[in-house]
């Protein structure tokens, strides 16, 4: 048996010996978070992929993973809708549908419901759009711009709000009132905006300050110096106020509890906030060993992804709990809390959980029912 051969063997030994899963170990972190403890478990009990069917690639390569074919959640009208290279659904976030489309599905993200429609966006300027489904269309988004990389959409039944972005750099915030035709908002000057959330009672957008200034070269120069917090009933009128040096990105919000992340004005530390008003933050946590991006809460705790493989469970009280899961079943992208439970996907991985604690794989493209 050749230097090769012989690694693979070895490496499916150790996958073997973690737990009953060619997973890997999903292990189970409590003594070393920043603030706090807590315990998070893993739910082994279902039928995992046979690894027969893994990819490994030539030999010494390691294991290949598949691109991701999940990047967007929505919990709205009773169901739970995930996009990506695939539309599925389901009533109950246990058993999932493939959804049928008339046209090629690459890359959905932010799916919405708006009126009993549902749109999911595909960059640049397209979106898939159902009436009724499970009957779904493609169509082409007017957004007075060919170049848009990025969707994050909020909506309500009379509208939504966009925070798109149109470079490697930049963000605008756009206006629609059927989420196919959109024009520039009419938000706060001088801000770059980072994300947008319908509430049930006004749109809620997370932005920084920006000075722009043009060097001698002609480049134009952006220095983010302030957090900020928008507000507006209806995308049209907008109020907001400062929030201090944290620089919000993401924004989530149920049952009173408004959660974000962050990071500080020195982009040293990603951190974790509350608020109930949007005016007064508390800081729950910070410097949790990575990058801090999607974010959920049920009103009483907070789960954040932090890294590619981790999920972090945060109580109001700082108590908190990690879990940590192979790096091969791809980045936790996103994280929504609906119907009383937890939802997530890791690349090609549909997780649920009822706590943020213990969490169960719904499916994958290996057991997709």
């Amino acid at each position: 048996m050749n230097r090769a051969k012989t690694l693979l063997v070895l490496g499916l030994v150790l996958l073997a010996g973690c737990i009953e899963s060619p997973l890997g170990n999903f292990s189970m972190d409590t003594g070393d978070s920043t603030e706090g403890t807590g315990d998070i478990t893993f739910d082994r009990n279902r039928d995992w992929p046979d690894i027969s069917s893994w990819d490994f690639g030539p030999f010494g390569n390691g294991y290949t993973p598949p691109s991701p074919l999940l990047s967007g959640i929505l919990w709205a009208d009773s169901l739970w809708l995930v996009v990506g290279q695939k539309i599925l659904a389901s009533k109950d976030g246990v058993t999932f549908n493939v959804l049928d489309s008339n046209a090629q599905v690459n890359c959905l993200t932010n799916p919405i419901s708006m009126s009993g429609r549902f749109i999911a966006y595909q960059s640049p300027n397209r979106a898939f759009v159902s009436d009724s489904l499970p009957i779904w269309r493609e169509e082409r988004v007017d957004a007075g711009t060919d170049s848009i990389s990025s969707w994050r959409v909020a909506a309500s039944d009379n509208g939504c709000v966009g925070v798109c972005g149109i470079g490697p750099y930049k963000t605008v915030m756009l206006l629609s009132s059927d989420g196919i035709s959109w024009q520039p908002c009419p938000a706060i000057p001088d801000v770059q905006p980072r994300d947008v959330i319908w509430d049930g009672r006004q749109f809620i957008a997370t932005a920084d300050s920006v000075v722009t200034t043009v060097d001698s070269t002609g480049w134009e120069r952006y220095a983010y110096t302030q957090g900020i917090i928008m507000t507006s009933p209806d995308g049209l009128s907008w109020s907001s106020h400062q929030i201090g040096r944290t620089r919000l990105r993401r924004l989530a919000t149920h049952n009173g509890l408004y959660a974000a992340v962050g990071y500080n004005d020195s982009l040293s530390s990603f951190e974790v906030l509350t608020s109930k008003d949007l005016i007064t933050w508390i800081r729950l946590a910070h410097n949790l060993g990575g990058f801090v991006d999607a974010v959920a809460t049920n009103g009483s705790s907070v789960v954040v992804s932090v890294g590619e493989s981790q999920i972090t469970n945060i109580s109001t009280d700082g108590t908190i709990g990690t879990m940590t899961w192979p790096g091969t079943l791809g980045s936790v992208t996103r994280i929504v809390y609906g119907d009383g439970q937890f939802l997530t996907i890791a690349g090609n991985y549909i997780f649920t959980s009822p706590d943020g604690k213990v969490w169960t794989v719904r499916w994958s493209p290996a057991n997709p029912s």
